[in-house]
């Protein structure tokens, strides 16, 4: 992550221990708001509620959830294509 945002290859390890403190913590702020919000277990819609704030976020989650239904498709396909001519 550091190297995709301009880093060296080998970042300082206090750098990384840093920035994996501050994910960790982003991402338990999220899901733990998200589960407040769910009724059972946390499922996409209680993320995408949490999110609908930071427009930027939420259209990349939306982003990544639409390419993984395509891929779904695609590997879908693609099986089916193997088992046809097997």
């Amino acid at each position: 992550m550091l190297f995709g945002f301009g880093d060296s290859n080998n970042p300082r390890q206090d750098t990384v221990e840093l920035v994996e403190e501050l994910v960790i913590e982003y991402l338990t702020d999220t899901i733990t708001a998200a589960a407040r919000i769910s009724q059972t277990r946390v499922r996409t819609d209680d993320l995408l509620h949490v999110l609908r704030h930071d427009e930027k976020k939420l259209a990349r989650v939306e982003e990544l959830l639409y390419m993984n239904e395509v891929l779904d498709r695609v590997r879908k396909a693609f099986d089916s294509d193997e088992e046809s001519k097997a």
